[in-house]
């Protein structure tokens, strides 16, 4: 959930480094930036698209200046070109958080940008009659994520809250028919719980579609009370416009009390997969429907994890340890391939992990480390996004402070795998490096003062030949309170230029 104000340079030239793995024509080692003949300054290594560079989505509007944060992006299945993101975004008359959301039909050259109908102060016609209107004036929208259906739809997750805890709260889908440019009031749903409000707070939903039916899956943490929570899921068959009875799918409240970010993700089977963290017991835990979710095997324990802290050292915006899940749905060897990643600091400082399991969740290996860099060598790296590619490369993107010798200084890094995760390529893909101290967020007349803010995820999406990223950067600001300012920016590599000739 976004809060008005949450816990939220100099540059290392390195060399390339590339360790060819002959006999399996992989690379298994990071490339990194290059010092340009000539002092001209720095340059990157090839999958990057240097050409394409850093291109700022949060462009324009009347409240542009204002922050973002929070971003997820998804692709359309049948026109790599065409894209939809979203994010908490203050740029709203009354400047508190609401979703924006933004799409691309260039293949992410240039972005246009609106909101979800209902926010404060929205006098559209399709804002007054919303039925998120009623959040504007004490709260806001937040925690989107997005995703296409089979016949070009696209929806929009998201949670609606009043800054009171006392305040009604729920879980809310909007879904746009004619490529994520508008989403109707009539097509926002928030029927999903019923007797929402003051008994139980909703958080952190996310949200999958069945590439085969079109069946809309949603999941998310049911607290009732300060850190009681369950994984609830609901479904619905038509395109969102109603939803199956509420179902927990996590173990009763007194097995399992400290739940929190679920993923969902559907197999080109249509099993249905869902993974969330435990934190009573710090392990990574794992369940799974075989009939549209009437009925759930397990939950079992998949793996331990070590969460890192919630603030990092040199950082005061805070940095959750949340998972990121995909499956590989492309018909070649990677096909229903699960992978799971999240941040985890085992090795003393935080670090990208990942597990894996090619039987469609049936066993798990053992889990392993996916950034390149030494291990301890105090560079942290963290908030990790996974996506798979339709040929099966496994693209992990995270931020990372390997650049910084003071482990403070931002960039946006890709992890790249040809082989299922058997080893990893890391692009550093951030031509700047910020300082995450420079990200905020409150609402309009009100100090963006306290700690800085970032959001909790990021997001990444692939085509056959490139991989996005879309994250929160604070180049444009700086860490003092009053100069605060946070954009959404995506960057790509060209994945060819990985297999090498």
């Amino acid at each position: 959930m976004p809060l008005p104000s949450i816990r939220p340079p100099p540059m290392v030239l390195a060399v390339l480094v590339v360790l060819i793995l002959v006999g399996a024509g992989l690379y298994a080692a990071s490339l990194r930036k290059e010092e340009k003949g000539g002092g001209g300054g720095p340059t990157w290594s090839t999958p990057f698209d240097e050409e394409f560079g850093n291109v700022r989505v949060t462009v324009g509007g009347k409240h542009a200046d204002r922050n973002t944060n929070e971003p997820y992006i998804a692709m359309d299945p049948d026109d790599p070109n065409h894209m939809v993101a979203a994010g908490n975004d203050y740029s709203t008359p009354k400047g508190d958080v609401w979703v924006g959301y933004y799409w691309t039909f260039d293949g992410g050259r240039t972005w246009n940008r609106s909101f979800i109908p209902g926010y404060f102060g929205d006098t559209r016609p399709d804002g007054l009659l919303s039925p998120l209107n009623v959040y504007g004036p004490a709260g806001g929208t937040g925690d989107p994520v997005v995703a296409f259906g089979p016949g070009g739809e696209v929806y929009i997750a998201g949670i609606a809250f009043q800054r009171s805890m006392v305040g009604p709260n729920t879980i809310w889908v909007a879904r746009s028919d004619d490529g994520g440019r508008t989403f109707p009031w009539d097509q926002i749903y928030t029927d999903i719980i019923i007797g929402e409000g003051v008994a139980a707070f909703h958080d952190k939903e996310w949200i999958a579609v069945d590439p085969n039916n079109g069946n809309v899956y949603i999941t998310w943490s049911w607290f009732t009370g300060l850190s009681t929570a369950q994984i609830a899921f609901s479904r619905s068959t038509n395109g969102g416009q109603t939803w199956s009875p509420v179902k927990f799918i996590s173990e009763t409240l007194n097995m399992e009390i400290g739940v929190q970010g679920s993923q969902v993700v559907v197999d080109s089977q249509g099993r249905i997969h869902v993974t969330w963290i435990d934190f009573d017991r710090n392990v990574l835990r794992y369940t799974w429907s075989d009939d549209e979710g009437d009925a759930w095997g397990g939950p079992v324990d998949v793996c331990e994890v070590d969460p890192i802290p919630y603030n990092l050292n040199n950082g005061t915006y805070r940095t959750p340890t949340l998972p990121s899940m995909k499956v590989g749905t492309s018909g070649t060897a990677s096909d229903g391939t699960l992978y799971v990643t999240w941040n985890d600091q085992r090795d003393g400082d935080a670090d990208v992990y990942m597990v894996r399991s090619t039987d469609r969740g049936k066993t798990w290996d053992r889990p392993f480390r996916v950034n390149q860099d030494d291990r301890g060598n105090s560079r942290d790296q963290f908030f990790p996004t996974l996506t798979v590619t339709p040929r099966g490369e496994v693209v992990v993107a995270y931020y990372d402070r390997r650049e910084d010798p003071h482990n403070t200084l931002l960039d946006m890094y890709m992890s790249v795998s040809l082989d299922r995760g058997d080893n990893f390529t890391d692009i550093r893909i951030t031509t700047a490096s910020f300082d995450g101290n420079a990200g905020g967020g409150s609402p309009l007349g009100q100090a963006t003062g306290g700690d800085a803010f970032i959001g909790d995820y990021i997001g990444a999406v692939s085509s056959d030949s490139l991989a996005y990223a879309i994250w929160c950067d604070c180049r444009n600001g700086g860490p003092q309170p009053e100069y605060r300012d946070s954009d959404l920016y995506v960057g790509r590599i060209v994945l060819d230029r990985l297999g090498g000739d």
